[in-house]
């Protein structure tokens, strides 16, 4: 249950503000460079960045219900559930593609003369 509440708490206070800033800044700074928003390496990762920030809000839901399943489970003096597992899962499973999606982006950042 623990472990479950600082999961929790860590997305909150690190991955929350790191999703908003780093687009916001980006898109900042390929205006004062003048790049387009449309330039494709620019575009293709703004689209990989959002495709990974929905996967990341189905994760963020999966941890809070994982959070709650666990407190209950704790309160009850009983074992996890199996719905406790299946969405262990599943939150494991959001986060190969969303690595994936991020990883393109460094790439596409990397080698942008390329694309």
């Amino acid at each position: 249950m623990h472990i479950n509440k600082q999961v929790v708490l860590a997305d909150w206070l690190f991955t929350t503000p790191s999703a908003i800033l780093q687009p916001l800044s980006g898109i900042a700074l390929a205006h004062l460079l003048g790049y387009s928003l449309t330039t494709p390496w620019i575009l293709y990762s703004l689209i990989l960045f959002g495709f990974s920030g929905i996967l990341w809000l189905g994760a963020v839901y999966l941890q809070i219900q994982m959070r709650n399943l666990s407190i209950k489970a704790l309160e009850q003096n009983e074992a996890l559930p199996p719905l406790y597992h299946r969405y262990a899962k599943i939150w494991f499973l959001l986060g190969i593609p969303s690595f994936f999606a991020m990883f393109g982006v460094m790439l596409l950042m990397l080698f942008r003369g390329y694309v």
